[in-house]
């Protein structure tokens, strides 16, 4: 369901609010979460009751003191209606930047399936670098079946009107995500923890926006002592590649100016 104007989002958001427990949320646009990148769509689709629909919504067509974005945007930071993402640290910046809103009560699934992939060797640690992986990999290696993502322009995502194949293409990634937390609640792959993991996950940038290019905090390592804070130890050194503050333990010596994960870049 493509939703583009006040009464359609109204009445979109009417359904969603008043059952909804669990969504799955996934977002697209130009350079998202970037410096200078824009908000193009927001998907959602109801877990918790179960829905055959997803809610597209298209940002563009709503003016930035719109109301029934204003609803949306208390979805978003409402913390009673949790939100599936997988990688929602773009989605958290896209939001955080350009409309003030703070996304909460977050499960990325990208989290709940590096640890699947730490658990299966018992010689890794959560402390260590860590390679992150798309969907396509998750899907693949959980065998949970799906059909193939078309290839599409990524640069046409403020184009209007939108193509159905870019329509298509945004509402297939929210199902995606659901088939995903689908197969790990029922195999038991969501701890307790991942709450509170996939809030630092998403958050990691509020102190300052990523830029294009910036490799430090964009890059294929999951980032540090997101699944594991050690709180005997004070976060207190400032990495000069991320410029994240972390604590000793995350650099390779106490003389280092960068954290593994950016030395290792």
């Amino acid at each position: 369901m493509l939703c583009n104007s006040e009464h359609l989002l109204d009445e979109a958001l009417n359904g969603l609010l008043s059952s909804c427990r669990i969504v799955a949320l996934d977002c697209e646009g130009h350079d998202l979460g970037r410096s200078g990148g824009t908000l193009s769509l927001i998907c959602v689709r109801s877990i918790s009751p179960a829905s055959l629909n997803t809610i597209v919504i298209d940002v563009l067509a709503f003016s930035r003191g719109s109301s029934s974005l204003k609803r949306l945007f208390a979805l978003i930071e409402s913390e009673s209606i949790q939100k599936i993402v997988f990688d929602g640290r773009m989605d958290f910046c896209a939001f955080f930047y350009e409309y003030g809103v703070y996304m909460k009560n977050v499960l990325d699934m990208q989290l709940a399936y590096v640890e699947r992939r730490i658990a299966r060797f018992s010689h890794r640690s959560p402390n260590e670098v860590h390679m992150l992986a798309g969907m396509a990999s998750c899907l693949r290696e959980n065998g949970i079946t799906a059909s193939p993502k078309e290839s599409i322009n990524h640069r046409a995502w403020l184009v209007r009107p939108m193509g159905k194949k870019h329509l298509s293409y945004a509402a297939h990634d929210v199902e995606l995500i659901e088939a995903i937390y689908n197969v790990f609640h029922q195999r038991g792959h969501i701890r307790t923890s991942l709450l509170e993991q996939s809030q630092r996950y998403i958050t990691l940038w509020s102190d300052f926006q990523p830029t294009t290019g910036d490799v430090y905090r964009s890059n294929a390592f999951l980032p540090l002592e997101v699944l594991v804070k050690n709180q005997a130890l004070p976060q207190d050194r400032m990495c000069r590649g991320c410029k994240r503050k972390l604590s000793v333990m995350s650099f390779p010596s106490r003389q280092a100016k960068m954290c593994f994960v950016c030395h290792a870049l």
